[in-house]
């Protein structure tokens, strides 16, 4: 990550917080003594695809990648399934990592430790292209009303 998109990063973490911390006003602030502490949730950014215990899916059907375009968090598995009766792989579009040669019904995992947007294709019909977002999730913890 460069070192500029690591500031931004680290700029809009902070943005939140200082936005999260002027609308609670005195929300946050010690209860009186002898009064019960509201009870504290966290509350995850969310995530537009649902995980399974293999990774977030990700089909590979009528030379596409279905879906073409995800966003998960900072390592989360991504599965792919080969669904198609022809051979496909999954490369990233630099080049730095690749799948083996996936037959009908093999899948290839890939664990992505970093942020940032990670674009992809199938190297054996490069017209095949996707690509995976990984984010950092930020918990912000909530006061629950009285």
């Amino acid at each position: 990550m460069s070192p500029l998109r690591s500031w931004l990063v680290f700029a809009c973490g902070a943005l939140l917080l200082l936005v999260f911390a002027s609308f609670a006003g005195g929300a946050l602030a010690e209860p009186a003594p002898n009064q019960p502490r509201p009870a504290l949730t966290q509350t995850p950014t969310t995530i537009p695809v649902t995980p399974t215990p293999t990774g977030v899916p990700v089909a590979i059907q009528n030379f596409a990648y279905a879906p073409a375009s995800l966003t998960v968090p900072l390592n989360q598995p991504v599965t792919w399934t080969n669904n198609d009766s022809a051979p496909h792989d999954v490369a990233a579009s630099g080049g730095s990592w690749a799948s083996p040669t996936l037959s009908q019904g093999q899948q290839f995992t890939r664990n992505f430790d970093q942020p940032g947007t990670y674009d992809y294709i199938c190297s054996i019909h490069p017209f095949m292209r996707g690509s995976v977002t990984v984010v950092v999730q930020i918990f912000l913890p909530l006061v629950q009303a009285p």
